[in-house]
């Protein structure tokens, strides 16, 4: 295969260590990229909603909200494989997509866009593929009715900083640069950047309590043992980092 040189361009934040892309893709190139790839998938099954990843997320969420018909949000859904689940479990459920074929395929299973006001935003491995993140965060944080939870799910920055130096020397193979992998990844933000994100919109990070994590032991099945474990493993885990916003006060 040929051979395609370019200028890769990174800055660095040094007082959060969240990375970026200084030349990023417009909004138009980014939708024909991931409409593409999306084109290439087929769309998953949700295997049953009360044993699954997440399912227990959105039994979380019901326990937290103390009602099972909260207002939900899919963004950035792919093939609506989170929105399916939610929908299952009787949450009001929404979604969107860059893709017009995710789009179709989430209406034939009656998930359209969202109006009205929201109770949680879903954010799986979305944010580091936005080419202005603060501003989306902003635009979905307006949304969301006082007390409602924007989660955010993405890489970590662990393990950028060899990655660039092999990056430097020609050597750089996909998994060394994956969190900052050029056109994918447009950001990398760290607990930190995405702590001050929040804040600039009212957002207020936060962890739910072990009853509401684990409520999937109570209204759901427990699965295997890795779904056990992540209830707490995954606000912790070193190379991906999972965090819940909470909507404070209007700005």
């Amino acid at each position: 295969m040929p051979t395609i040189a370019g200028e890769y361009h990174l800055k660095r934040c040094i007082d959060c260590n969240t990375f970026w892309q200084a030349q990023v893709p417009r909004s138009e190139l980014l939708a024909e990229l991931y409409g593409q790839w999306l084109g290439e998938k087929q769309p998953e099954a949700v295997g049953d909603p009360l044993a699954t990843r997440d399912g227990h997320e959105v039994l979380a969420l019901q326990s937290y909200f103390s009602r099972k018909n909260i207002r939900v949000l899919d963004f950035g859904m792919g093939m609506a494989a989170w929105a399916r689940t939610a929908l299952g479990l009787g949450c009001e459920t929404y979604g969107f997509d860059l893709s017009g074929r995710a789009m179709h395929f989430a209406s034939q299973h009656g998930i359209g866009p969202n109006h009205g006001e929201l109770d949680y935003i879903n954010m799986e491995q979305v944010l580091e593929h936005l080419s202005d993140p603060a501003a989306q965060i902003g635009r979905l944080s307006s949304f969301l009715a006082i007390g409602g939870i924007i989660k955010v799910s993405v890489p970590s920055p662990i393990g950028v900083t060899p990655g660039i130096a092999k990056l430097k020397r020609g050597v750089a193979q996909h998994k060394d640069i994956m969190p900052i992998w050029p056109l994918e990844h447009l950001n990398c933000f760290s607990r930190e950047g995405l702590r001050k994100l929040a804040g600039r919109f009212g957002l207020e990070p936060f962890k739910p309590s072990a009853r509401h994590r684990y409520a999937f032991l109570r209204d759901g099945k427990a699965g295997s043992v890795k779904e056990l474990i992540r209830p707490e493993y995954q606000w912790i885990a070193p190379r991906n980092i999972y965090l819940w916003m909470r909507k404070s006060c209007e700005l």
